[in-house]
Protein backbone atom coordinates (compact mmCIF):
# COMPACT_ATOMS: atom_id res chain seq x y z
CA UNK A 1 0.00 0.00 0.00
CA UNK A 2 1.42 3.38 -0.94
CA UNK A 3 2.09 5.75 1.94
CA UNK A 4 3.45 9.23 2.51
CA UNK A 5 6.16 8.03 4.88
CA UNK A 6 7.04 10.37 7.73
CA UNK A 7 8.37 7.93 10.35
CA UNK A 8 8.57 4.14 10.42
CA UNK A 9 8.30 3.91 14.22
CA UNK A 10 5.58 1.41 15.08
CA UNK A 11 4.97 0.08 11.57
CA UNK A 12 5.44 -3.52 12.71
CA UNK A 13 3.05 -2.93 15.58
CA UNK A 14 0.53 -1.43 13.16
CA UNK A 15 0.89 -4.45 10.88
CA UNK A 16 0.29 -6.87 13.76
CA UNK A 17 -2.67 -4.85 15.01
CA UNK A 18 -4.19 -4.83 11.53
CA UNK A 19 -3.69 -8.58 11.20
CA UNK A 20 -5.34 -9.25 14.55
CA UNK A 21 -8.18 -6.88 13.69
CA UNK A 22 -8.80 -8.66 10.40
CA UNK A 23 -8.77 -12.09 11.99
CA UNK A 24 -10.97 -11.00 14.90
CA UNK A 25 -13.47 -9.60 12.41
CA UNK A 26 -13.64 -13.04 10.81
CA UNK A 27 -11.90 -12.19 7.55
CA UNK A 28 -10.00 -14.92 5.69
CA UNK A 29 -6.21 -14.76 6.04
CA UNK A 30 -5.69 -13.06 2.66
CA UNK A 31 -8.03 -10.18 3.58
CA UNK A 32 -6.58 -9.97 7.10
CA UNK A 33 -3.10 -9.60 5.56
CA UNK A 34 -4.37 -6.85 3.25
CA UNK A 35 -5.70 -4.99 6.28
CA UNK A 36 -2.39 -5.58 8.07
CA UNK A 37 -0.40 -4.15 5.15
CA UNK A 38 -2.69 -1.12 5.00
CA UNK A 39 -2.38 -0.54 8.76
CA UNK A 40 1.41 -0.89 8.70
CA UNK A 41 1.69 1.55 5.81
CA UNK A 42 -0.77 4.00 7.40
CA UNK A 43 1.24 3.96 10.63
CA UNK A 44 4.25 5.33 8.74
CA UNK A 45 2.33 8.51 7.92
CA UNK A 46 2.52 9.74 11.54
CA UNK A 47 5.48 11.13 13.45
CA UNK A 48 6.44 8.92 16.39
CA UNK A 49 4.33 6.31 18.06
CA UNK A 50 0.61 6.80 18.65
CA UNK A 51 -2.07 4.85 20.48
CA UNK A 52 -4.97 4.54 18.06
CA UNK A 53 -5.25 3.74 14.38
CA UNK A 54 -8.73 4.20 13.00
CA UNK A 55 -9.65 1.48 10.54
CA UNK A 56 -11.20 4.05 8.20
CA UNK A 57 -10.92 1.80 5.16
CA UNK A 58 -13.59 -0.46 6.62
CA UNK A 59 -15.65 2.33 8.17
CA UNK A 60 -15.89 0.46 11.46
CA UNK A 61 -14.23 2.90 13.81
CA UNK A 62 -11.31 1.98 16.03
CA UNK A 63 -9.79 -1.45 15.75
CA UNK A 64 -11.01 -3.68 18.56
CA UNK A 65 -11.56 -7.36 19.14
Amino acid sequence: HPANVVDTTGCGDGFRAGLLHGLCEGHPMEKALQIACWAGAKTSEFLGSHGTLVMAEEGRGEASC
